[in-house]
């Protein structure tokens, strides 16, 4: 094995690749289906490792692109490794004659890539001697997402001025660090610390600390926009400026609700808030490309246009429309609660279930559906509260009767959710809108509950397994899906899948199901707050045993934490939402009605404002629990 003064080392025999994860300074084994080879227009490639006596181990690859149009290459995967800490990539090549042409390319997590070909960098071009290549990480300019890249890659392609078939060998790849880290697109641990808490955690109220939470994460919805559109980023860096420009529906749709908070308290101008929202609201109207109602999961933020490959997604829609049905409540009488109305109408919940009895999860262009079904209890049931109470195209109600409630048992407590893996967004997305507590089906089953016996589970499963993670024996706990020392992961306890990664949106989001568990856990964060805190609050992850924490803030963990917040405080959210004719007759038509006595109130019958842009007047008194 050759370790090189860099960072990106191979190991032999050759079945066994190897890259090191600078994060945790381990080894990531590559093998298998964490590279590979690909051929276009009949082009081939094949690599092997090639053993010389004086020259050490080098990669062989052997191509042929003879016609053309051809290429081939071989990739090799990063796994959401952040590369922004380097400035150019470097290594050594040869050919077997000499006059090869050869690319090296990046591809980061949302598949915008450059592959840039390496004669510009070599006089003379390749030649049979080993020459040295550096090629400045800012020369691959379609790359966006430095700080999550998906893999690099090594390829040939069909040129009139090189060989079309031959060998070349490449060798001591590595990756330079940079010389002045005062840039704009990487920030060291140690300039971490350049986003200040405003006062001591140590000796703040809890009052404090929950508006700080939550207004810091409100800053991810206002500030990660665009202004002429309205789409937010899918996600973020977290310790200073990013190149990403790619949204998600859903983190429209959580910061569409954030907004009316944000107004509420006075955070933003009012007519600020009423303009963004309205923008929003006219860009899914008139120019978003849609299908039937639904939308595509990301947009390029700039044109407007669906990402390349993106699916018609049937949960992100709903996320998105629960933040449409938000601001219809809270600024009624006006502009934005007509458009509201209309996307609201629009959305074909028959169409989406592709002539079956439950939603399908996704529809492709082309016209070929998922057959995966939202027919299990979890975060997809806000859909049928939605596509129920339809006005235009209603689900029958026994698409909702029919939904899968299987019981699992964890000690003492018993929920329901699908398969028990129990991640604690599946509770968290339908009941950040939906206020259930107190409230029960045809079946006598408290929906507010079983969440709230569910967040226990996930906690007790967590403590009982401190001897095995580090972050649980330290006492944090909170298993969801998030992002992982070797990319996004679905954690969940007691029966999920478990790596020792926490995630603050877990427990923080579950503060109205357990309140004294998410404030302990809220303090507790902050004995590490040089390395979870960035420029919107609490980072998205992090992992003990791998010494690894988040560089990243998601839409969809911002949101919950921001909005459950405001639940916990006031009920908002929660009220806004009940007071929506759809959502009335939704409980109505599902057969809900209340049974146990709730802790917080739903407020039906909301008043009318006569103000032709002021928000919905909301009967519980922010800045009180």
């Amino acid at each position: 094995m050759f370790i090189l003064a860099g960072v990106i080392s191979f190991s032999l025999p050759a079945d066994d690749y190897r890259l090191i994860d600078f994060n945790s300074g381990k080894f990531v084994n590559l093998s298998g289906n964490l590279d590979g080879a690909w051929r276009n227009g009949g082009g081939s490639v094949r690599m092997s490792v090639n053993r010389e006596p004086d020259q050490g181990c080098s990669l062989r690859f052997d191509y042929n692109v003879s016609s053309g149009g051809q290429d081939a290459g071989h990739w090799f995967a990063f796994r959401h490794f952040d590369l922004r800490p380097y400035e150019s990539v470097r290594f050594k090549v040869r050919g077997l004659n000499g006059g090869e042409v050869m690319a090296f390319g990046f591809k980061d997590d949302r598949w915008y890539e450059e592959r840039i070909s390496i004669e510009k960098y070599l006089e003379g071009g390749i030649s049979k001697e080993w020459q040295v290549v550096t090629i400045p990480l800012k020369d691959f300019a379609k790359v966006r997402q430095w700080d999550s890249m998906d893999n690099f890659s090594i390829s040939f392609f069909n040129s009139k001025d090189g060989l079309p078939r031959s060998q070349v060998y490449v060798k001591d790849i590595e990756l330079v660090v940079l010389q002045n880290k005062k840039n704009t697109w990487y920030l060291s641990k140690e300039e971490r610390e350049m986003f200040p808490i405003p006062f001591d955690p140590n000796e703040a109220t809890e009052e404090q600390l929950l508006d700080l939470v939550e207004r810091s994460a409100f800053g991810f919805f206002w500030n990660e926009a665009n202004p002429a559109n309205g789409l937010i980023k899918d996600r973020c860096y977290a310790f200073g400026s990013d190149q990403r420009r790619v949204a998600s529906i859903a983190s429209v749709g959580f910061g569409l609700s954030a907004i009316c908070v944000a107004d509420k308290r006075g955070w933003i101008p009012h007519e600020s808030a009423y303009e963004r929202v309205l923008t929003t609201l006219k860009f899914f109207r008139n120019s978003a490309q849609k299908y039937n109602g639904f939308y595509f999961h990301y947009y390029e933020m700039d044109t407007g246009a669906p990402v390349y490959g993106t699916e018609i997604s049937s949960i992100d829609t709903g996320l998105l429309l629960m933040g449409v049905l938000t601001v219809r409540q809270y600024f009624p009488n006006t502009e934005v609660e007509t458009i509201a109305k209309e996307l609201l109408e629009e959305a074909n919940w028959t169409w989406m279930s592709n002539g079956g009895r439950y939603l399908s999860m996704a529809w492709y262009p082309g016209g070929r559906f998922s057959p995966a079904e939202w027919k299990d209890y979890n975060e997809g049931i806000l859909l049928y509260f939605l596509g129920t109470a339809s006005p235009t195209y209603p689900l029958p109600v026994t698409a909702w009767d029919g939904i899968s409630r299987e019981s699992f048992k964890y000690k003492e407590r018993q929920f329901t959710v699908a398969a028990g893996e129990n991640c604690l967004f599946e509770h968290q997305y339908p009941q950040v809108w939906l206020d259930l507590n107190g409230w029960v089906d045809k079946k006598k089953f408290d929906y507010f509950i079983n969440s709230t016996e569910a967040t226990q589970a996930n906690y007790e499963s967590c403590m009982e397994n401190a001897s095995k993670y580090k972050a649980f024996a330290e006492g944090f706990w909170g298993l969801t899906a998030c992002d992982g020392p070797s990319g996004y992961v679905v954690n969940g306890a007691p029966y999920g899948a478990c790596d020792g990664t926490v995630a603050p949106t877990a427990s923080l989001g579950s503060i109205p199901f357990a309140p004294k568990l998410a404030m302990d856990q809220m303090k507790k964060y902050f004995e590490h707050k040089n390395r979870i805190w960035g420029k919107y609050g609490l980072v998205d992850s992090f992992n003990m045993d791998k010494d690894w924490f988040a560089s990243a803030y998601l839409g969809i963990d911002e949101g919950p934490i921001l909005l459950m917040i405001e639940n916990y405080r006031t009920g908002m959210i929660w009220e806004l939402v009940a007071g929506d004719p759809m959502i009335q007759a939704a409980y109505k038509k599902m057969g809900l009605e209340r049974g146990s006595i709730p802790t917080a109130s739903i407020a039906t019958n909301q008043p009318p404002v006569s103000a032709a842009a002021s928000p919905r007047e909301i009967t519980t008194t922010i800045g009180t629990k």
